[in-house]
């Protein structure tokens, strides 16, 4: 979510299977939905966003399952 285009093309041309959140139709979901939405598809979500960051310890911390964070 809200990541600089240059870093999703270049993970792409490294063959790295990547779905942007406009390309899912999912731009627009409130935090924490993204977190729930990349655990529904199986995959980790890329995020800066320092909200997200402390869902995904609090997410750890309770033993609450999600895909991931990087």
């Amino acid at each position: 979510m809200h990541v600089r285009r240059a870093i999703s093309v270049a993970l792409r041309v490294r063959d790295v299977d990547v779905l942007t959140a406009q390309a899912d139709g999912a731009a627009e979901l409130e935090d924490p939905e993204p977190l729930d939405r990349a655990s529904v598809l199986g995959r980790a979500l890329f995020a800066q966003g320092e909200d997200l960051l402390a869902e995904g310890v609090r997410r750890q911390r309770t033993g609450e399952p999600f895909a991931g964070i990087i």
